[in-house]
């Protein structure tokens, strides 16, 4: 009874702990350990098939805002996510939440969204994305956590054209 106590005491916060919203740390690295991978006590990515999509655009007019939809297949919940526009390896744009979402600052100003207490899961969450002003290409990149022991780094890979 006391090692499955010590057991839960030690691993469980490990888990647990970012219920709220990825921290700030794995926003970007050159680490591949790190660069948006959770930290959740040594537990390894998936490399399956990921079995959640982000719907939205795949051109914008530079400085245009647009919705995208991060939704699990077949209805299938999440507890966490996070997300970031990418170009040439840094962050771009702006997140602006609206469902299961916040954003936070990595490299600028709300160039990253993550989940919000989703202690239930969430099968889908919305945000807004606003594009940098200058011609580009952008990936936005994501990783999902179906929960604390299974998820996918960067699976989520969306091509976005900036005009």
């Amino acid at each position: 009874m006391f090692k499955c106590i010590v057991f839960i005491a030690l691993f469980a916060p490990a888990v647990w702990s970012y219920s709220a919203g990825a921290p700030k740390d794995i926003c970007l690295s050159n680490d591949p350990n790190v660069d948006l991978f959770p930290q959740h006590g040594g537990v390894k990515s998936q490399e399956s098939q990921i079995p959640y999509t982000l719907s939205g655009p795949n051109k914008v007019k530079g400085g245009e805002t647009v919705s995208f939809t991060l939704k699990g297949n077949n209805n299938l919940k999440f507890k966490g996510f996070i997300l970031q526009g990418r170009a040439n390896g840094q962050p771009v744009g702006s997140f602006t939440p609206k469902t299961s979402s916040q954003t936070i600052d990595c490299k600028g100003s709300k160039d990253t969204v993550t989940h919000k207490k989703l202690e239930n899961g969430a099968s889908t969450a919305t945000f807004d994305w606003k594009a940098p002003a200058s011609k580009q290409s952008v990936i936005i990149f994501g990783t999902v956590a179906e929960n604390g022991g299974k998820f996918w780094v960067k699976k989520i890979q969306h091509a976005i054209q900036v005009e």
